[in-house]
């Protein structure tokens, strides 16, 4: 019995020909020589590339941590960011499940952290839109380090 292993997860690029421009061809190869004299499957799919860690951080750093603000100046001190957000996830993200106890449909926040880059930006856009709408403020744009939409 072949010896069990995890699958080999590599990135590449299709160029004109087609040919295929490894992301790290080194390691690649390396980790294959694994798996010699077994029989595997290759599967080619389109890289599909979740939200970026400089949209995460424009989200709470500035859009979160403005809106908290307004909110402490209304006289809400009850409100936190992880609050908010599982908030705006309600609002924005979510999905309905059934539960199988009582075959009620809840609704569910989904979470963010694996949504698609254009996914997550419409995320940010429409929770920018509530909270500005709401708490009549402006965010601040991000700066090019913040910029989520690249």
């Amino acid at each position: 019995m072949p010896k069990r292993r995890r699958p080999i997860v590599a990135g590449a690029t299709v160029l004109e020909g087609p040919k295929v421009r490894w992301d790290n061809p080194d390691l690649s190869m390396a980790a294959l020589k694994a798996w010699v004299g077994e029989r595997i499957t290759i599967t080619i799919a389109q890289e599909t590339q979740a939200r970026s860690q400089r949209a995460h951080n424009y989200l709470f750093g500035v859009v979160y941590t403005e809106a908290i603000r307004a909110f402490q100046d209304r006289g809400d001190d009850n409100l936190s960011i992880v609050r908010l957000h599982e908030i705006m996830k309600l609002a924005h993200n979510w999905e309905d499940v059934v539960n199988p106890m009582t075959g009620e449909i809840v609704r569910v926040a989904k979470s963010t952290k694996e949504l698609p880059v254009e996914e997550f930006c419409v995320f940010v856009d429409h929770v920018m839109f509530d909270l500005a709408t709401y708490l009549g403020i402006v965010f601040s744009p991000p700066r090019t380090h913040e910029e989520y939409r690249a």
